[in-house]
C-alpha cells in the first residue's frame, strides 16, 4: 500500500491509512485468489465483465443490516489490488463503481479520497472525503493534506484545529499550527501551539525544545526558556544540537551572568569547535566585559571559518586596534578598502591609527573620504582638521571646520564643531573671529562649560571686558567646581581685575587639584604682584622644571 507524505514543521511524517480493513482484505485476496485469477489481473487473460470478480472475502465493512450488494464488495477489492499494483487511475474507477452500489460507506469513500490525493488531485480528494460520515481524526489528517497540497493555509489552519478538538495531542496538527502561525507573525499562537506540543508530547525532538525556548525568550520568560534549552540537551548533546548551547548560553547573558554563559558557549565548542554562531556569542560576552584578550582567538576563529565575512573581518581590525596592535588592524582595514568595502568605519580606524603614527598626510587621505561616506558626523571633520593642524596647514583646517558646519544635522555636532574653529581661530591670532565663535556657541548651548571657561580665559588673559570674563568663568565653575582649569582661569580673571587675594584663593586650589606649568606660573605672577618675590621664584621653577624651554619663565627668574 503507498504510505502519503504529510509534511510537519518539524519533520516528515507518513500518513498511514488508518483503515487496518484495507491492509487486512488485500492481504487476504492475495492469500486466497487462486493464480489463474492473479494472471487475469496481471493481463494474461481477460475477465469475463467490466471488473475483477474475486472469490468470497470477509470484508468487515460496515453494513446498515446483515447483508450488502456483493457488486460493491467486488468493485472494493479490485479498487484495492489496482492501487497495490500501482494503477491509481483504474483503483478510483473501481472505488466510484463500489460507491454506487453502497453510496454510504466510510471505508469505499476513505479510500477513494486516498487515492485521488495519491494522484495529485486534491480537490477531487476533498470532494469524496466531504461526504464521510464520521469526521474522524484521519478524515481531518487527509482533509487538510488536501489544502497544504493546495496551497491554502486558511483551510488547511481551520481543519486542524477541527481535529484538535478530537485528538488534542496530535502533533502534526500542533506542528504545522506552530509553524504556521510563525510564518503569519502571530507570536501568541504560535506559543499556543508549540507549549501544547511539548507538553503532550513528551518525547518532542530537540529541535522542539529549541524553538520554544526562543519563544519563551522573546515573551520574557527566562526560567522557561533555560528550561526548555535544558530539556533539548537532555534529548541531544551532540554536535547536531549546538543552538541548545547557544540558547543557554544567551538566556545566561540575559539573566548578567556571564561565566555560566561563557560556560554553555564553551561546552557548545567542545562538541563543535567550528561552529561559527558559538565563536560570534563568545566574540559578543568577552567585549561586553571588556575583555579584548578573551575575544581575539574567537574573533580570529570567525575569519579563519568565514574569511568573506566582511563583519567578522572588521570586528577582528576593532579588536586588533583595541590592544594596540595597530599593524595587524591596518593590514585588515586595508583589505577591507581594497576589497571595495566603503565603510565609514574602515576609514575612521585608518585614519585613527595614521594618526597615531604620526601619517599625517595618510590621516589627512583617510578622513577626507570619511567625510565623504559620513558628512553628518562630527568626527570626520574634527580629525581632518586635526591632520591639517599637524600639517601645519591653517587656512584647511579652519576651512575644513567651516564646511563641517553646513553638514551638521545634529545641535551636539555642531556644537563640537564650533568649538575647534573657535579654538583654531584663537589658536592663529584671529581673536576677534574667535570671540564671535565662542559667543555664538554659547547661544546655542549656554550650559557648556568649556567653551564658558575658553571664551572666558582667553578674554582675562588679553585684560578685555574682565567683568564679563568673570560671570563666564564663574557659570563654568557652577557646573564643576573642581575644575583645575577652570579655577585657575577664575583666578586669573581676578587677578587682572587686581585682587590679588581672590586670584590666589583660586589659584592655589587650582595648584592642589592639577599639576600644569600655566597654573604654577599664575600663582608666581600673583605672589610677584604683591611683593612676595621669594615665593614667586618658587613656583616659577616649579613651572620651569614642567617646561624646561620656557624662556618666558626664565626671563622672570633672572630678574
Amino acid at each position: 500500500m503507498r504510505k502519503y507524505q504529510f509534511m510537519s514543521p518539524s519533520r516528515c511524517q507518513k500518513y498511514r491509512p488508518v483503515q487496518t480493513l484495507h491492509r487486512v482484505a488485500l492481504f487476504a485476496v492475495l492469500i486466497l485468489v487462486p493464480i489463474a485469477s492473479v494472471r487475469v489481473i496481471a493481463g494474461d487473460a481477460k475477465p469475463d465483465s467490466g471488473h475483477f470478480r474475486r472469490p468470497p472475502v470477509a470484508l468487515p465493512l460496515r453494513l446498515p443490516h446483515d447483508m450488502m450488494d456483493p457488486r460493491a464488495y467486488d468493485y472494493y477489492i479490485d479498487g484495492l489490488l489496482l492501487e497495490g499494483m500501482g494503477d491509481p487511475v483504474q483503483a478510483s474507477r473501481s472505488f466510484l463503481r463500489a460507491l454506487q452500489y453502497y453510496p454510504d460507506s466510510y471505508e469505499i469513500g476513505f479510500a477513494l479520497a486516498e487515492t485521488y490525493y495519491g494522484m495529485q488531485q486534491p480537490t477531487l480528494a476533498l470532494e469524496a472525503l466531504s461526504r464521510l460520515v464520521p469526521r474522524t481524526v484521519n478524515v481531518y489528517l487527509l482533509s487538510a493534506a488536501c489544502y497544504r497540497a493546495m496551497g491554502d493555509d486558511n483551510a488547511a489552519r481551520s481543519t486542524y484545529l477541527k481535529l484538535l478538538q478530537l485528538d488534542s495531542a496530535n502533533a502534526t496538527a500542533l506542528g504545522y499550527l506552530a509553524n504556521s502561525y510563525q510564518q503569519r507573525n502571530d507570536p501568541d499562537s504560535m506559543m499556543w501551539a508549540m507549549e501544547l506540543l511539548a507538553q503532550r508530547s513528551p518525547e518532542a525532538n530537540s529541535r522542539l525544545w529549541n524553538e520554544l525556548g526562543k519563544l519563551r525568550a522573546q515573551r520574557g520568560n527566562l526560567d522557561g526558556a533555560k528550561e526548555a534549552f535544558q530539556r533539548s540537551l537532555e534529548l541531544d548533546r551532540s554536535a547536531a544540537n549546538v543552538l541548545a548551547y547557544a540558547g543557554l548560553g544567551d538566556i545566561y547573558d540575559l539573566m548578567h551572568r556571564t561565566d555560566s554563559a561563557a560556560s554553555y558557549y564553551l561546552a557548545g565548542l567542545r562538541v563543535d569547535g567550528d561552529n561559527v554562531l558559538l565563536n560570534r556569542q563568545l566574540i559578543s560576552l568577552y567585549l561586553s566585559m571588556d575583555s579584548l584578550r578573551l575575544a581575539l582567538p574567537y574573533a580570529q576563529k570567525v575569519v579563519e571559518l568565514a574569511p568573506l565575512d566582511r563583519v567578522g573581518v572588521r570586528r577582528l581590525a576593532v579588536i586588533y586596534f583595541g590592544l594596540d596592535s595597530l599593524k595587524e588592524s591596518d593590514s585588515l582595514f586595508s583589505y577591507l578598502v581594497s576589497g571595495g568595502e566603503r565603510n565609514a568605519s574602515n576609514h575612521y580606524y585608518l585614519g585613527t591609527i595614521a594618526l597615531r603614527e604620526h601619517d599625517y598626510t595618510r590621516a589627512k587621505s583617510e578622513f577626507t573620504t570619511l567625510t565623504d561616506l559620513a558628512d553628518t558626523l562630527s568626527e570626520s571633520w574634527l580629525n581632518l582638521g586635526f591632520a591639517y593642524r599637524q600639517l601645519n596647514d591653517t587656512n584647511h583646517e579652519i576651512a575644513t571646520y567651516q564646511a563641517g558646519l553646513n553638514h551638521m544635522r545634529d545641535e551636539n555636532n555642531a556644537v563640537r564643531v564650533f568649538f575647534a574653529l573657535g579654538a583654531a581661530y584663537e589658536r592663529y591670532g584671529q581673536f576677534d573671529s574667535s570671540v564671535a565663535v565662542f559667543e555664538k556657541l554659547i547661544s546655542k548651548a549656554p550650559d557648556h562649560s568649556q567653551a564658558l571657561n575658553y571664551l572666558g580665559y582667553m578674554l582675562a588673559d588679553r585684560n578685555q571686558r574682565l567683568d564679563y570674563a568673570r560671570e563666564l568663568i564663574g557659570r563654568a565653575l557652577a557646573i564643576d567646581s573642581t575644575n583645575g582649569a577652570f579655577l585657575d582661569s577664575y583666578g586669573w580673571v581676578y587677578y587682572r581685575l587686581g585682587d590679588f587675594d581672590k586670584a590666589l584663593e583660586y589659584l592655589t586650589r587650582a595648584a592642589e587639584s592639577t599639576e600644569d606649568a600655566v597654573v604654577f606660573e599664575h600663582v608666581g605672577d600673583t605672589y610677584n604682584a604683591r611683593g612676595d618675590r621669594a615665593t614667586a621664584h618658587k613656583w616659577w621653577r616649579k613651572a620651569l622644571d614642567l617646561t624646561p624651554t620656557n624662556d618666558a619663565i626664565k626671563e622672570k627668574l633672572a630678574k
